[in-house]
């Protein structure tokens, strides 16, 4: 299995770097990607992907669809990113920093253990039953008026909305 850092680069088209590389796009199971603004999209290739994590690349609009395996999510500096997509079922861990659009997490993710949101102003709303859910990370998100009863029962729980 292959992590990749792909780091203050200009390169438009992940799949043809990852071609260019030589790296058998089945076998990245992490993509780092930090200030590559010129990136739009996550390759449909990525099949295998478990960790995804996304660092000021301002121009990624949305995480596929299509990344059945993923357990992992941070996006930091993002506001063109909306939602995170509901059939990701085998998600684990979701981190958002400065995450302006996302104002919700759906409460499909069953396996859910991690929450990090910071500074993400248009967050709103926690899900309802996350029943394995151990951590709850949550600061300047104001917006949130109303937190489940569950919270009151993980192991690491930090609020602060101011």
């Amino acid at each position: 299995m292959i992590e990749i850092k792909v780091i203050n680069n200009n390169i438009e088209d992940l799949h043809k770097y990852f071609r260019n590389k030589s790296y058998n796009e089945k076998n990245i199971y992490k993509l780092v990607l930090k200030n590559c603004n010129n990136i739009t999209f996550i390759p449909k290739t990525l099949i295998n992907l478990k960790i995804l994590e996304i660092y000021d690349c301002e121009n990624i609009k949305e995480i596929p669809t299509y990344l059945y395996e993923i357990e992992h999510i941070i996006i930091s500096n993002n506001n063109k990113i909306d939602k995170i997509p509901r059939n990701l079922r085998k998600i684990k861990s979701i981190e958002l920093y400065n995450c302006n659009k996302i104002f919700r997490i759906s409460k499909c993710f069953l396996f859910l253990e991690k929450i990090v949101l910071y500074n993400c102003i248009n967050f709103c709303k926690l899900p309802e039953n996350l029943k394995n859910l151990h951590y709850l990370d949550i600061k300047k998100c104001k917006k949130i008026k109303y937190f489940p009863p569950y919270i009151f029962n993980i192991d690491y729980l930090y609020i602060n909305t101011k």
